[in-house]
């Protein structure tokens, strides 16, 4: 056991590949420290079972928090902004790289070159109430990682996604916001049975939520995508997904767009004021497609070269 606390406030941290460093450390406590201008503000390497909480890892040239083949930490209310390499490589707020079953909650990661959150090869983490805000790539971002929980974060004005998630399977997304992002606002791309709920995602660049590149059997319910530059809500080439009491309102393009998609059952949303379509499928097949409510759109529905199924 150890507990390293108030850091910093006399004489910082600073300048060295690690402010602190954890390494084969359990049940250790990290709390209130400064940690700046290092190359990495925190390290955990094969720790398990540590509490970060209330530090400030910020002008790192690396990641300001990382955890390396770490398990059973908590991460909480910590601050890593403005994390940055000047060499253009990424630099990320909070790093889990193979590191599973963390705890990350009430962090602000905003205005790092990289992921304000990113997880590598990490599943069955909880991360909750984040905000990840205005980082020069996505807000959260999820790479061969599965069976994880995103619940209540936020992650707006990034530069790519608010949240995405790649090769990334069997995810909980629920009560995310993902607004004013460059790109998109929720972005699936080869990732299947993930569900997302009562996530919030106007006002994106391009679609606000897009499965694409083959993203399956995931379930879209009670999502609202409105404002968006593109479609509200955009499937490409992913089948047997089900989309259900999602809002798309008032986006640029369509409020639900399905092309080269298959065998998805769309009921039961509401997608009005679009400027193209409604819903739209283009060369969509073998869909199920009930609606409840589409009007003021330039057309209700379009369908080009499409077979329903009954």
């Amino acid at each position: 056991n150890c507990t390293v606390y108030n850091s910093g406030r006399g004489n910082f941290t600073q300048q060295f590949k690690g402010g602190i460093k954890m390494v084969n450390v359990t049940k250790g406590t990290i709390i209130n420290n400064i940690a700046i201008y290092n190359k990495v503000g925190i390290l955990l390497y094969n720790s398990e079972n540590n509490t970060l909480s209330g530090n400030t890892v910020n002008n790192n040239t690396g990641e300001g928090i990382w955890l390396y083949l770490s398990n059973n930490n908590n991460i909480l209310g910590n601050t890593a902004n403005y994390n940055i390499d000047y060499t253009g490589s990424s630099s990320f707020g909070i790093n889990l790289y193979l590191s599973n079953n963390n705890t990350i909650s009430g962090n602000t990661v905003n205005n790092n070159t990289g992921e304000g959150i990113w997880l590598y090869l990490s599943n069955n983490n909880n991360i909750s109430e984040n905000n990840a805000n205005n980082n020069k790539r996505s807000g959260i971002y999820l790479l061969g990682s599965d069976n994880n929980t995103l619940s209540g974060n936020t992650a707006n004005k990034n530069t790519m996604y608010g949240i995405s998630l790649q090769q990334s399977n069997i995810n909980n997304l629920s009560g995310n916001t993902a607004n004013n992002n460059k790109r998109s606002g929720i972005d699936l791309a080869v990732s299947d049975n993930n569900t997302l709920s009562g996530n919030t995602a106007n006002n994106n660049k391009r679609a606000g939520i897009i499965f694409e590149a083959s993203s399956d059997n995931n379930i879209l319910s009670g999502n609202t995508a409105n404002n968006n530059k593109k479609s509200g809500i955009d499937l490409g080439g992913s089948d047997k997904n089900t989309l259900s009491g999602n809002t798309a309102n008032s986006n640029n393009e369509s409020g639900i767009f399905l092309y080269y998609s298959y065998n998805n059952n769309v009921s039961g949303n509401v997608a009005n004021y679009d400027n193209e379509s409604g819903i739209y499928l283009f060369y969509s097949d073998n869909n199920s497609v009930v609606v409840v409510l589409i009007s003021a759109s330039n057309f209700a529905m379009s369908l080009i070269s499409f077979f329903l199924s009954p």
